[in-house]
């Protein structure tokens, strides 16, 4: 699902204009971001968590041809699902027939 296609369905249920919704959904998306770089931490309520990590750096392997290679220090991005979020995925993952 894109923006617009959320910006569609939310503009129908509150009674706002489309264009209105998008920018106010691309704002939110903004200040998540703006909230993750400048605090390490940001998150949403029902959704969860995004979080920078920072990964030491380590031997790894080049899978083609078996050379070691030195993989460099870096910074990640982590997410941590909410209860509802993740109870929800466990359901989904109960399900018959999904694998």
């Amino acid at each position: 699902m894109t923006i617009s296609d959320l910006a569609a369905i939310v503009a129908t249920k509150v009674g706002l204009s489309e264009a209105t919704v998008q920018d106010v959904l691309e704002q939110t998306v903004y200040e998540i971001l703006e909230g993750l770089f400048t605090k390490g931490r940001s998150g949403m309520p029902r959704i969860g968590t995004f979080q920078l990590k920072k990964r030491k750096a380590r031997k790894g392997r080049n899978p083609r041809t078996g050379e070691k290679v030195h993989v460099a220090e870096k910074v990640v991005v982590t997410f941590q699902p909410a209860k509802v979020l993740a109870d929800r995925l466990r359901w989904v993952n109960d399900m018959p027939g999904s694998a």
